[in-house]
């Protein structure tokens, strides 16, 4: 294809002002009208008749596929829209021409700042006509249907510069879709096929279309953010960000912030959080499992926070002992609870799954008794904090970036023994950070009380059918009251874990001997489900009383299985790694006595002053294997401080200006 760009108004259309050579079609297309008939269209338009009016049912708004800034105060929570039903639009239309805008919902809002934003901010010589729902240039020609272009986005390094484009696909629901430059320069056909497959309607010549959305001035620019998760820009401001784009930010945010390559759809909504809390809700009360998963489920979020790379919890146990319930009812606090991912799917897509999940939900289902060697190698992944599978981030071509995520798993029998089965012993990180659990202790597998339901059966047939009725609610609503502050949020659980992670200690040690939660690692991630729980319950989501996540998370503690192997990492041998570690990249270690950080000519991997070696983290379990038990072997002249996990150390602003992570040791321990 001819990449040379031509000028949309130089080039002859046809009499009826569209290109049918190159011209991409798509159906229902509206023919042109009269000038004066346009003019009368833009009329209407203005008055808030046009596009309102006539849009057309369709499916209920159930995904959100657009990230727009929010208003201002509170939690700036993003949410796209969808097509209304028709009920919805024709209420819309009647209020909108009789100027009561506020009586207008919450889709009929975003369509008609959307018509707003496209006619404020067309490039010079373009307009938009409400009427035939097209852009037209100065000629009169039909260019596309309704379409802007919002931002131009870029990574904090300055690389991976797109085009955020929203626009109105063939059903009037509004979309999303990022255009890379490189895109635009090394495969053009393949943006004019994003398009065709969402039904967008496209008149002019390839070329001149794709002029077009480069032509657009004044246009402002925005963050690019690889995955899902926490986002922090190189002003320090914070966001939050679910697979599908959605944004939830302080109020105090200002620059917007877009997923590259978001998720088409959000996972699911339906019914209410209302709804929700009276069927789910409430039915947890009594049933500490089920407390634990939908704990589990808004944990996510606090895993940055607190330092924790992964928390895994895997039930184990054979027959209906509601294993599989437990997992829809933590993925209903995200959205539809049938999205349980099944092991065999994670074998092939653990790299996109880990991306979707990241500072989220990770639900497996139906680990094999006897697994294979790619099941095998997917679970060991999951133990390294790793994807495993086709890679699918441009800044990730390796696939071997770390994640954080928190794993809810099921199968027939302990992870570990599985592995054994296939003489292959469990490793130390694995056992840390995907937990077995026993599905067998309650009166009915995992469920306690019953609420009126005749047995176990049958509680959790009607809790399915209220599933389907509602869900993805919850996780939403945390998100928009964690948000309002998160800083206040991060130094609340660094104050309160510590103390939590060890009553989870204290009550276990009264158990079994071979508990993971004898190990701080281990006691960590029960509190921090635990802890996620009652701020649910404190924000009023939840509706139980305050302290029932935390006794739920020491009850599922006091369960756990299959303690780590005694480590290999003895004092005197730890010790030597870390001289072996500084020695082999002494000469990428500032010397902060020396002179300013900045001064120097390569990226430093470590710093030392009088006192300390600071190394960086990545560093380190990049280059130690069991990197954990190398660290619990330390104790002594591994000096924390400055960071929620308490093994690491945030290097102060005034020694290194970006503030690293790093492990702090002291010089005079080492020897």
């Amino acid at each position: 294809m001819n990449k040379t760009i031509i000028d949309p108004v130089s080039v002859s259309p046809d009499k009826e002002g569209v290109h049918p050579a190159d011209a991409v079609c798509c159906p229902n297309d509206v023919s042109l009208v009269s000038e004066a008939d346009r003019h009368t269209a833009r009329d209407s338009s203005a008055s808030g008749t046009g596009l309102l009016a006539r849009v057309s049912p369709a499916p209920p708004p159930d995904d959100r596929t657009d990230c727009r800034p929010g208003p201002a105060g509170g939690a700036d929570r993003v949410m796209a829209s969808g097509a209304a039903n028709a009920e919805i639009v024709s209420q819309a239309a009647s209020t909108v021409r009789d100027g009561t805008a506020a009586r207008q919902g919450p889709q009929e809002r975003e369509l008609r700042r959307f018509c707003d934003d496209l006619h404020r901010t067309l490039p010079r010589g373009y307009s938009f006509d409400e009427e035939t729902l097209c852009i037209y240039d100065e000629h009169a020609n039909k260019v596309c249907a309704p379409l802007r272009v919002m931002s131009q986005a870029r990574r904090p390094d300055g690389t991976g510069w797109t085009i955020e484009i929203e626009f109105l696909d063939n059903d009037l629901r509004l979309q999303r879709l990022s255009v890379s430059h490189k895109q635009l320069n090394d495969r053009p056909k393949s943006i004019l096929s994003e398009f065709a497959d969402r039904a967008f309607r496209i008149h002019y010549l390839s070329e001149n279309f794709l002029a077009f959305l480069m032509g657009w001035q004044h246009v402002p620019r925005s963050w690019r953010a690889e995955h899902p998760g926490w986002f922090k820009d190189p002003d320090g401001q914070t966001c939050f960000l679910e697979p599908d784009g959605t944004r939830y930010a302080p109020a105090r945010a200002e620059v917007e912030v877009f997923l590259a390559g978001p998720r088409r759809s959000h996972p699911g909504r339906a019914g209410s959080l209302e709804g929700w809390q009276a069927e789910i809700g409430r039915r947890a009360v009594g049933n500490p499992a089920l407390i634990f998963a939908i704990s589990a489920a808004l944990a996510g979020p606090l895993l940055r926070l607190a330092g924790v790379q992964t928390a895994g919890f895997n039930f184990y146990g054979s027959g209906a002992s509601g294993k599989s319930l437990l997992l829809h009812v933590a993925m209903s606090c995200i959205g539809h609870p049938e999205r349980v991912i099944p092991w065999a799917a994670a074998t092939t897509g653990l790299q996109r799954l880990s991306a979707e999940a990241q500072d989220g939900l990770l639900a497996l289902d139906g680990y094999p008794l006897q697994p294979d060697g790619r099941q095998v190698k997917t679970l060991l992944a999951l133990g390294n904090d790793a994807g495993f599978g086709r890679a699918v981030l441009e800044s990730d071509p390796d696939g071997g970036q770390r994640w954080r995520r928190v794993i809810l798993s099921s199968s027939e029998a302990p992870l570990a023994e599985s592995l054994r089965s296939g003489k292959k012993a469990p490793p130390a990180p694995l056992l840390r950070r995907v937990i077995d659990l026993p599905a067998d202790t309650a009166a009915h597998g995992l469920i306690e009380e019953l609420h009126g339901a005749p047995d176990g059966a049958g509680f959790a047939r009607s809790m399915e059918v209220a599933l389907r009725r509602h869900h993805g609610h919850l996780l939403p609503a945390f998100l928009d009251h964690l948000l309002t502050d998160p800083d206040a949020t991060a130094a609340e659980l660094s104050r309160t874990l510590p103390a939590l992670a060890q009553d989870v200690q204290e009550r276990c040690a009264r158990g079994p001997v071979l508990s993971p939660t004898a190990e701080p690692a281990g006691a960590e991630r029960f509190a921090l489900v635990g802890h996620a729980g009652e701020l649910a319950i404190r924000y009023g989501l939840l509706p139980l009383a305050q302290g029932s996540a935390r006794e739920a998370a020491l009850q599922m503690a006091a369960l756990a299985r299959h303690a780590c192997s005694p480590t290999e990492w003895d004092r005197a041998r730890a010790h030597a790694e870390v001289r072996r570690l500084i020695e082999d990249h002494r000469d990428r270690i500032v010397d902060l006595d020396a002179g300013p950080a900045a001064a120097i000519g390569f990226d430093p991997i470590g710093w030392q002053d009088d006192g300390h070696v600071y190394l960086r983290t990545d560093v380190v379990r990049n280059d130690v294997e069991e990197v954990d038990d190398l660290l619990a072997s330390l104790d002594g002249i591994l000096v924390p401080g400055g960071e929620a996990r308490s093994r690491q150390y945030r290097m102060p602003a005034t020694k290194v200006p970006d503030r690293p992570r790093v492990y702090r040791f002291e010089k005079a321990g080492l020897g």
